[in-house]
């Protein structure tokens, strides 16, 4: 039969209220999933922060639930609720950092800096954490994770500061890589970080903080276990100013002081940049082929190696090495994922907070 018209519209007007009162469907309950994260449901709460739309509203409901969260669990299990909120916060910044990272203002000749929800997750994180006297073992791996995160968005300024530019609002500063080394202070990959920091600086203006990185690097560059990207980094660095030489050997060196993939195959690729410098074709070629060893079908090697191997005569092998660099099941290229950093120890980072957390 119906409602009559009159009360239709009051029906209609009293469900709108009720809808207005409900929160937003885009709006993620954090509370239930940081139950879900710290029961160890990882990969639901992953695509649920993959989902989400408003990160500062996130953060926002993060600031005020998060507390009692942790005290819920009582103080046994208050350490393990903190890694697991503060493991949550990486996530979720890892989840909108390449949509949502910072603003810069124009202001009187100055710039602010407004810093959106992804990096104030990390430091929200970061902030609980150290708030205990001493480190605990399992905080230097969150914060290893929190560098590949902001590695991953490729923002020096987040990690170190504006150092070359003066900001109208530079309370705002974050410089979370000083916060990571004050807990950690003979963790020397954040003493490389901090390089790798002031070589990201680098491209915009080639000389401003080149004079800083390199010395980083140099001191760096012998050290047991980060010598090998130190040297490869420095290498590069060398190579760019044209000290071709000298790059050379460190390219050498740092083949010399790590057996990781990722150095070896670019400390490989550049020495054969070098070599083309010099025109010394055939060990160009050998150095490319010797990358490739490395990382099958990388695409910045196959293509300098089929154009040397093409310019040799050898066109039918030049073209079936750039045939296996665009083969679909190609590798992520390490020069390519160069910029992004420590972005590449995530997932072994992330698997080792998921161990501790839901132990």
């Amino acid at each position: 039969m119906g409602f009559p018209p009159i009360r239709r519209l009051a029906l209609t007007a009293s469900l709108l209220a009720v809808a207005g009162a409900r929160p937003s469907a885009d709006r993620v309950p954090v509370v239930a999933l940081l139950d879900q994260y710290s029961s160890g449901q990882f990969e639901t709460v992953s695509a649920s922060l993959a989902a989400v739309k408003d990160f500062n509203d996130l953060l926002k409901q993060l600031k005020q639930s998060a507390p009692s969260w942790m005290d819920a669990g009582g103080p046994s299990d208050r350490p393990r609720r903190e890694l697991a909120a503060a493991t949550f916060a990486l996530e979720a910044a890892r989840a909108g950092e390449l949509d949502d990272w910072k603003l810069l203002q124009h202001w009187m000749r100055l710039d602010n800096i407004y810093w959106h929800a992804p990096p104030q997750l990390i430091e929200w994180g970061c902030t609980l954490l150290r708030h205990a006297p001493a480190p605990r073992p399992v905080e230097r791996i969150w914060h290893l994770a929190s560098l590949a995160v902001a590695d991953r968005a490729g923002d020096f300024e987040f990690l170190v500061g504006s150092p070359w530019e003066a900001r109208a609002n530079p309370k705002e500063e974050i410089k979370h890589l000083e916060h990571s080394a004050a807990r950690f202070p003979t963790e020397r990959r954040f003493a490389l970080a901090q390089g790798i920091a002031v070589e990201w600086r680098l491209f915009p203006n080639r000389r401003a903080g080149s004079a800083e990185a390199q010395l980083i690097f140099e001191k760096l560059k012998d050290d047991e276990q980060r010598g090998g990207e130190a040297s490869m980094r420095l290498g590069l660095m060398r190579l760019r100013s044209g000290s071709v030489g000298p790059a050379i050997a460190l390219f050498d060196a740092a083949e010399q002081r790590t057996r990781e993939p990722f150095v070896v195959y670019l400390a490989r690729y550049f020495r054969g940049q070098g070599l083309e410098r010099q025109k010394r074709t055939d060990d160009a070629v050998q150095a490319y082929r010797g990358a490739l060893a490395v990382v099958p079908g990388a695409q910045s090697s196959s293509f300098a190696l089929s154009a040397l191997l093409a310019g040799q005569g050898h066109r039918v092998e030049a073209a079936r090495v750039v045939d296996a660099a665009i083969d679909e099941l190609h590798p992520v290229d390490p020069w390519r994922a160069y910029g992004e950093a420590d972005a590449r120890f995530w997932p072994t980072l992330i698997a080792q907070l998921h161990r501790e957390i839901h132990r």
